[in-house]
């Protein structure tokens, strides 16, 4: 995806978000909303260290992710 085409997802997940009346599909649109944010802002940081390219593949870094007990 280019950055651009991003940017045209995040839009159009935003617009879905609103007009939806069942709550997991709202929330499934804020999730994809942050996951594109923060791919969008790694393509556009200077020292990519969030998002690199495997084998061709973007790979995000998240950061530690809480663990359930």
């Amino acid at each position: 995806m280019t950055a651009q085409q991003i940017r045209e997802s995040i839009a159009t997940l935003e617009e879905q978000k609103a007009k939806t009346t069942t709550p997991i599909i709202a929330q499934n649109c804020e999730r994809t909303i942050l996951i594109f944010t923060k791919l969008l802002n790694g393509l556009n940081s200077p020292n990519r260290q969030d998002v690199r390219e495997v084998d061709g593949d973007l790979r995000i870094n998240f950061g530690e992710v809480a663990k359930k007990d």
